[in-house]
């Protein structure tokens, strides 16, 4: 025997300006489409419902979708027919919710990146882009100047294709060379190496155009004063403090830590009175009246490179004529 056909009430609408079948039975089939552009329509309703539904059930969690009694969909869609969404529910207070956002806000007050303090290779970072930005306004150096370092390992005579110092920073600005200095080791906390603070296009190397005639000024220092030392030399340099007949003579300033002394270099053009007069007013303070100031021209320092890669070369000769 077969199942009735459910009981469909029907009503007139005199005034109506198109047919829209009315759905009460629970089987009765849903209206169709008078056109393609309504199954489109159709089609991302669907997807944004169930794109909602899914959404909210990642808020709920398993506890409390047990006790949840989700509201059953009519099985008839009509034509004025509004979807209605589930409840995202969320077991936190408001002011749970408004401590989180606190902690999770965006940190904008750091200026730049402070890379870690040590002068390995490895920990070396590239300068945060703000550090790079032409600086403006009264802390201006009149020069720029760039931070060099040269790792322990490569000894006192050294040959022109291992000597490299790494390019760590450029400073342009009071600013800058503070944030520079305060995240590099003291001179008593340093591992055995070089540190070379020189004017930009210059190369801490004898070979470069600049430093070509010209010569090192040398001091040798202990542990209880060259941290001051060392300070004052960078301040008198990159602040051109120097004498007016100096100033301009200077390319760059050099600290070298070593297992049973420190030296510090001024790398200049040319030799002269007044220099070693400014060195001598600026160290006195730390070393008395007593110290030691001797210089040694490019050229010194070239001839025995040459000579140490000769008896080197004579040395492995040698060798190998044994062998």
């Amino acid at each position: 025997m077969h199942a009735p056909f459910p009981s469909v009430s029907i009503s007139m609408n005199p005034n109506a300006t198109d047919f829209v079948p009315h759905l009460t039975g629970a089987n009765s089939l849903a209206p169709l489409p008078t056109s393609t552009a309504d199954l489109a329509e159709e089609k991302e309703r669907q997807q944004k419902q169930e794109s909602h539904l899914s959404s909210s059930v990642k808020w709920t969690t398993t506890s409390t979708r047990k006790n949840i009694t989700q509201p059953a969909l009519p099985l008839a869609v009509k034509a004025n027919f509004t979807p209605t969404f589930a409840p995202i529910y969320v077991e936190k207070t408001e002011e749970e919710i408004l401590e989180i956002s606190k902690r999770s806000s965006l940190k904008v007050g750091a200026a730049a990146f402070v890379p870690r303090r040590t002068l390995n290779r490895v920990m070396i970072a590239k300068p945060s882009p703000l550090s790079l930005t032409p600086a403006t306004g009264e802390m201006t150096l009149g020069d720029l100047w760039c931070l060099f370092y040269l790792p322990a390992g490569l000894g006192e005579c050294i040959r022109e294709n291992t000597y490299d110092p790494t390019l760590v920073f450029r400073v342009d600005s009071v600013a800058t060379f503070w944030k520079v200095f305060n995240n590099i080791p003291q001179p008593t906390e340093m591992k055995i190496g070089t540190l070379y603070f020189f004017r930009d296009g210059i190369n801490p190397k004898w070979e470069d155009p600049g430093n070509r005639d010209g010569g090192i000024l040398k001091m040798k220092l202990d542990s209880h004063c060259i941290n001051d030392a060392w300070v004052y030399l960078l301040c008198r340099t990159i602040g051109e403090s120097w004498s007016r007949s100096v100033r301009d003579t200077v390319n760059g300033v050099a600290l070298k830590a070593r297992e049973r002394a420190y030296l510090l270099e001024v790398w200049v053009t040319e030799q002269s009175a007044e220099l070693m007069m400014d060195i001598s007013e600026l160290l006195r303070p730390l070393l008395g009246d007593v110290f030691s100031v001797f210089y040694a021209p490019h050229s010194v320092t070239q001839e025995r490179a040459a000579a140490a890669a000769l008896a080197e070369k004579k040395r492995s000769r040698n060798n190998r004529r044994r062998w």
